[in-house]
């Protein structure tokens, strides 16, 4: 069991990445957005690139 603390500031600082996730999704344009983050997101084919992609998807 991670202490409270560690849970605490983990799940705060995913919240945070999550609103800064979806600012540079509001920033960019769709046609960009789709032409060119997309295929970045699948050029990297990391963890993190896939936990960005999915956070975009979900609703």
């Amino acid at each position: 069991m991670m202490p409270l603390g560690c849970m605490i500031s983990g799940f705060v600082g995913e919240i945070q990445f999550n609103i800064m996730v979806l600012y540079l999704y509001y920033l960019m344009q769709p046609i960009i957005f789709h032409k060119y983050f997309i295929n970045f997101l699948l050029f990297l084919k990391t963890d993190v690139a896939l936990f960005v992609l999915f956070q975009m998807l979900l609703p």
